[in-house]
C-alpha cells in the first residue's frame, strides 16, 4: 500500500532544514499524494537513517509488478527534491526483447543488469545526487547486490488481487 511505503520512507527520513521549492515536478508530486492518500507524509529534505545515523543517498522502492514503484517512488522524489531512476530503463536491449514477448528473465539474463544498477547506486551514494530508484529487486539476493552503505530499501507490498486487477489494466 502505498501510505505503508511512504511512512516507512518517512521513518528513515529527517528533516536538515525546510527547503522552498516551487515548479511543476513538486506541484505533480502534491497531486499524486493527494490522489494516492499519502498527504504530507515525506519529508522535504534529505534522508537519514536513525539507527546507524548514516546519511542516505539512495533509496530504492522495491516490490512486485503492479506494487507501484514508480508512483510512489517519482512521488518520493518530487518530495525530497531527489533525482529519480527506474530500473527497467537500464535492461538490456536483448531482455526488453524477452520481456515484450512475455518471457520471463533468468539470473543470467538479470546479472548485468543488477550489476549496472549496484554500480549506479555506488556512484550515486559516492558522488549524488540523492536518488530514488524504483526496482522490482524480487528475489533476497538481489536487494542484497544493490544495498550499500547510504542506501536503504522500502518494499511495496501489495494483495495478489490487487495486483492481478492493476496488470489487466496495463
Amino acid at each position: 500500500h502505498p501510505r505503508l511505503a511512504l511512512a516507512e520512507a518517512q521513518r528513515i527520513g529527517q528533516h536538515e532544514g525546510k527547503q522552498e521549492r516551487e515548479g511543476s515536478e513538486e506541484r505533480e508530486a502534491d497531486l499524486l499524494s493527494r490522489r494516492h492518500g499519502f498527504g504530507a507524509m515525506m519529508p522535504k529534505s534529505s534522508a537519514e537513517t536513525p539507527r546507524e545515523g548514516r546519511s542516505v543517498r539512495v533509496l530504492i522502492v522495491a516490490g512486485p509488478a503492479g506494487a507501484g514503484k514508480t508512483t510512489v517512488g517519482r512521488a518520493a522524489a518530487a518530495r525530497l527534491g531527489w533525482a529519480f531512476v527506474d530500473a527497467d530503463d537500464y535492461h538490456a536491449a536483448d531482455s526488453l526483447r524477452k520481456m515484450a514477448r512475455g518471457e520471463g528473465l533468468t539470473d543470467a539474463d538479470r546479472a548485468p543488469w543488477l550489476a549496472r544498477l549496484a554500480a549506479l547506486v555506488c556512484e550515486r551514494v559516492r558522488a549524488g545526487p540523492p536518488t530514488v530508484l524504483a526496482c522490482s529487486a524480487l528475489k533476497q539476493r538481489y536487494r542484497e547486490q544493490l544495498l550499500t552503505p547510504g542506501a536503504s530499501l522500502v518494499w511495496l507490498s501489495v494483495p495478489a488481487d490487487v495486483l492481478r486487477q492493476r496488470l489487466t489494466g496495463r
